[in-house]
């Protein structure tokens, strides 16, 4: 299975809608996400393994406990 594009609606720090379309090129098969400290790398991650597990990662507490 392969992502093509992750869109993030009022989730965690990412409030209105944020897309994200990663590569599907064969010849650049890599997306590559850098920000500052607290700009919601992590969150992006979450939010996949949330989407795939229906869990989240124990380090870090529920959307709507925020």
């Amino acid at each position: 299975m392969r992502l093509h594009k992750l869109i993030l609606s009022d989730f965690r720090n990412f409030f209105g809608e944020h897309v994200i379309e990663f590569s599907h090129s064969t010849d650049k098969p890599l997306t590559i996400i850098i920000g500052s400290n607290g700009s919601g790398k992590t969150t992006i991650l979450n939010s996949i393994y949330w989407i795939f597990t229906g869990e989240f990662n124990k380090q870090f507490p529920l959307p709507a406990a925020l």
